[in-house]
């Protein structure tokens, strides 16, 4: 569980850009967990995360500004900050996507949509997602994502209020 934590603290660092934040308001939906973070008293960012059977963690963040972080975590993984990832992602039979994923940590990398993503918005709907990273290509069942990303999205527009 310490584990999870520290790689849910080092997603919602690398994705809102800021120092330490406080958290607060706790949420689950399904297997998601959430919560969300604020500094000096200002929301920052609320985020949750999934971990899943094929041992890799699925992360989402939403900032002050509505933008939507995605995280891929997984131990086998071992990314360099220099390190390019080549990932494309599918929801079910749409088009393929290949947004820039940076390395937070060597087992961590995370991409940015902008609030209005065509993307989240197929996600939402969509029935699994399938990642390739390398020789890997784990699959992510998004059975109750639309509502775990509704409660995502209620997190961040109470807190910024």
């Amino acid at each position: 569980m310490q584990r999870c934590a520290s790689t849910f603290l080092a997603l919602l660092l690398t994705l809102a850009g800021i120092a330490p934040a406080a958290a607060t308001g706790e949420f689950t939906s399904g297997r998601w967990t959430g919560q969300a973070f604020v500094d000096g008293g200002k929301f920052t960012h609320c985020a949750m995360l999934a971990p899943y059977v094929n041992r890799w963690k699925l992360l989402f963040s939403i900032d002050r500004n509505g933008d939507v972080g995605l995280g891929l975590q997984n131990e086998n993984v071992e990314m360099y900050p220099w390190s390019k990832a080549q990932i494309w992602m599918q929801v079910d039979n749409e088009p393929v996507i290949t947004p820039v994923f940076k390395t937070a940590r060597m087992t961590l990398v995370v991409t940015k949509f902008p609030a209005n993503s065509d993307w989240i918005k197929r996600l939402r709907k969509g029935k699994k997602l399938k990642v390739n990273v390398g020789k890997r290509v784990p699959n992510f069942d998004l059975a109750g994502i639309d509502e775990a990303l509704g409660a995502l999205f209620a997190c961040a527009a109470k807190y910024n209020a």
